[in-house]
Parts: C-alpha cells; structure tokens; sequence
C-alpha cells in the first residue's frame, strides 16, 4: 500500500486539533489512494483505494506533537509516521498485518 499526496480543503487547518480533509497515494507492495477527514482533536477517519485489495476504511489518530498512527480493517495494514504541523509534510511506513508480509513508506504534503 503507500507515497501519500495530501491536500487540504480547509485553508490554514492544524491537522491535530481541527477538521481537515487530506487526500493522497501510497506505494511500496501495494499502491493506491487515501481520502482522509481529520475531525475531533486527533481523530482521523477515511477511506482508500488499492490496486491490489480493493476499497477499504482506514481510522487513527494524529497527536498534538505530530504523532501519528492509522490502520485498515482486520488483516490490513499499520500506518505510523509524523506530520510537521509547521511546514505540513506528512512521512512515515506501513506494513501489513495479520501474518501477512509487505509494506512501503508514505510522505505528503498539505495543501493550502
């Protein structure tokens, strides 16, 4: 799954605290696409598409510090990784889970 692209429909949006809508791609064993919603202080829900497994849901969690962590459902993948509230760019790896190998990294950046 994942290079993440973002883009956010709300101009000047902390990522950590305030709604937000990002959307990118990821590559590595699996590629595709991510629309994410960043709501309630640190939630994050969305969906994405993959070339190799179709649709799915993706949720997490992103902290004040820029700590940030999303996974799909039951045998998907982990995301973790960091975003740079000042200069919006968004980095970090995944990884399938549930015995199953492959991963990639993902980066991005906020659009204003």
């Amino acid at each position: 799954m994942p290079a993440v692209q973002l883009t956010s429909a709300t101009a000047n949006t902390d990522l950590a605290t305030g709604p937000g809508i990002v959307s990118g791609s990821y590559n590595g064993s699996d590629q595709g696409t991510l629309q994410l919603t960043m709501g309630a202080p640190g939630v994050i829900t969305g969906n994405g598409g993959s070339v190799n497994n179709g649709a799915f849901n993706i949720g997490g969690r992103l902290d004040a510090s820029g700590s940030l962590m999303m996974a799909t459902g039951i045998g998907g993948a982990l995301y973790t990784g960091r975003f740079d509230h000042a200069t919006g760019a968004l980095n970090g790896t995944w990884q399938y889970v549930a015995g199953r190998s492959g991963g990639g990294s993902f980066s991005g950046q906020r659009q204003r």
